[in-house]
């Protein structure tokens, strides 16, 4: 199975409505698949043996030491991990855009408090009274870390993509972005 189908199959089972599956930033992701896999790869994220691994299995590597921990105060946009520091393995992903991870963090610890659906289930927090027989771990026991990200304040880390840069920027994500009210816009449009 190939990455691009595999994200297809994840959007599907996690993001039921289609205008979710479509969002310009899934296309702009699938787009950039290659140079992400190959940035993953190089920064020592990915698995060293597919084929000891299922569809379903994560492709994340187990070297923990290779993933940037998430700092309280971060800034950072983008993708974020949970890491089971008790199993040794990264048990969900996401995104936040345009809020910050650690918001979208702390928000995951507040749910962890009081639903007991899916991931909240199976890492409920440790206080909560709704513990269920699916609980893995505990919300304490995980660490977030920094998939991929971004600081929205610092555009002198945007990649030109003329003459053979990372990134691809089509007309159709730059287009969405505009109407984004984001500040580095006008940044990106004059690379």
């Amino acid at each position: 199975m190939s990455l691009d189908d595999r994200v297809k199959t994840l959007l599907a089972s996690r993001l039921p409505q289609e205008r979710y599956r479509t969002n310009f930033c899934f296309r702009w992701a699938r787009i950039n698949f290659p140079q992400v896999a190959a940035i993953s790869c190089w920064g020592g994220h990915a698995t060293d043996d597919l084929t000891a691994i299922r569809t379903t299995d994560s492709l994340f590597g187990t070297n923990f030491s290779n993933f940037v921990v998430m700092d309280p105060d971060s800034s950072v946009e983008g993708c974020y991990l949970f890491r089971d520091n008790r199993r040794g393995c990264f048990v969900r992903s996401g995104k936040a855009s345009p809020t910050l991870c650690v918001e979208r963090v702390k928000s995951h610890g507040e749910a962890a408090k009081i639903s007991t659906k899916g991931f909240y289930g199976k890492y409920p927090h440790q206080s909560s009274l709704n513990i269920t027989g699916t609980r893995i771990g505990f919300f304490h026991h995980l660490t977030a870390c920094i998939g991929l990200g971004f600081i929205r304040s610092n555009s002198n880390c945007l990649v030109d993509t003329s003459n053979l840069g990372i990134f691809e920027w089509d007309e159709v994500t730059l287009t969405a972005i505009s109407k984004w009210n984001v500040d580095f816009y006008v940044d990106v449009v004059k690379l």
